[in-house]
């Protein structure tokens, strides 16, 4: 009988310690997903605001060279508003799982970018003006695209927007 209630424990045991790895494997590959989704996500977010800032800022940067009268537009996809200040651009990232729809990512994600570095001319910017330009951009089948004007030496417009299907 002695022998009989040992094997009995040792099975409970082994039940008891495959229940435990199986829950604990359980939660790390849940956690692990999560993980790699919000890094996704986050990578995602950080290249389209990169990518928005750096088009914008050398479109700028280029008309401020360039002669009077020039005109050119950068599109803008996959968030849900844009705001140009004259010395940052905002980027409101899109609805999904890890990023509420009002996420403002300039703060969230790597900090507010300026739009000139510190051995740059910042006369670009200063030719936007005070007052912010806030538009949605495209999502699904529509691209957006906000266009700068040059009107003369001291001042670029931000023109209009034309949406486009794709």
């Amino acid at each position: 009988m002695h022998i009989r209630n040992k094997k009995k424990l040792k099975g409970i045991e082994v039940e008891y310690f495959f229940f435990i790895f199986g829950l604990m494997f359980a939660v790390m590959v849940l956690g692990l997903w999560q993980q790699m989704g919000f890094s996704l996500a986050t990578e995602r977010m950080s290249e389209l605001k990169v990518n928005t800032v750096y088009q914008i800022k050398n479109i700028l940067l280029l008309m401020q060279i360039a002669p009077v009268e020039t005109y050119t537009c950068a599109s803008l996809k996959n968030c849900n508003k844009v705001s140009i200040h004259s010395n940052y651009i905002g980027i409101w990232g899109p609805a999904n799982d890890y990023f509420d729809e009002k996420e403002y990512l300039s703060d969230s994600l790597i900090g507010n970018m300026e739009l000139y570095s510190y051995n740059e001319d910042s006369e670009a910017w200063e030719m936007v003006g005070d007052e912010p330009y806030v538009t949605s951009c495209g999502s699904g089948d529509q691209v957006f695209f906000v266009c700068f004007k040059k009107m003369d030496e001291g001042v670029i417009y931000i023109s209009k927007l034309v949406t486009v299907g794709k």
